[in-house]
C-alpha cells in the first residue's frame, strides 16, 4: 500500500512540474515561465488588487 507522501508527490508532479516542462518543451524561456508564475501567485494570494 502507498503511502500519503508517495500520493502527494505524485500529485504534484502530475499537476505541477509535468505542465510546466510541457511548457518549456515547447519553447517558453525559464524567464518567462518564472514572471508568468509568480504573478500568477500573487494574484491568486491576493485577488482584491485594486478593488476598494
Amino acid at each position: 500500500m502507498a503511502t500519503p507522501r508517495a500520493g502527494t508527490a505524485s500529485w504534484f508532479h502530475q499537476k505541477i512540474v509535468d505542465p510546466l516542462v510541457q511548457i518549456l518543451r515547447r519553447g517558453a524561456e525559464p524567464r518567462q515561465l518564472a514572471f508568468s508564475s509568480a504573478l500568477g501567485i500573487t494574484l491568486g494570494v491576493f485577488p482584491i488588487c485594486g478593488m476598494q
